[in-house]
């Protein structure tokens, strides 16, 4: 899946300074920019939660512990590499990955890029 984000120069320079020549098209491609930056986001949050289930069940397999345990050392491993986060909000943002994952393992990721929603709903 490929999502292909660019904004021209012109329409950044038009829309900066403020210019009269901004026309309907500039903001139709920015609203399709936008549109893609959410599907972007949506995918990147999916891949984030199956990655973090994959490695907890590498540490419950090479060290033999339980899935808890093999959370808790993966968590902490995440944590010391997120230091500007708080504990509360990494685990808010990890169970909001979570949803975002169930939902789409169901019907597929490549659905992302049909989706159109409220910003509301994939609050992660």
């Amino acid at each position: 899946m490929v999502f292909n984000i660019q904004i021209s120069e012109f329409s950044l320079e038009a829309i900066l300074i403020g210019s009269s020549n901004i026309i309907a098209q500039t903001i139709v491609d920015l609203f399709n920019i936008a549109m893609k930056v959410r599907q972007k986001k949506i995918l990147c949050w999916y891949y984030y939660y199956k990655v973090y289930e994959n490695r907890i069940r590498d540490v419950k397999s090479m060290n033999k512990i339980d899935d808890q345990l093999a959370r808790t050392l993966v968590y902490s491993e995440i944590k010391s590499l997120l230091p500007n986060i708080t504990d509360v909000n990494l685990c808010k943002i990890t169970s909001g990955a979570k949803k975002v994952y169930i939902l789409f393992e169901g019907i597929e990721i490549d659905k992302i890029q049909a989706i159109t929603y409220s910003a509301r709903l994939f609050q992660v």
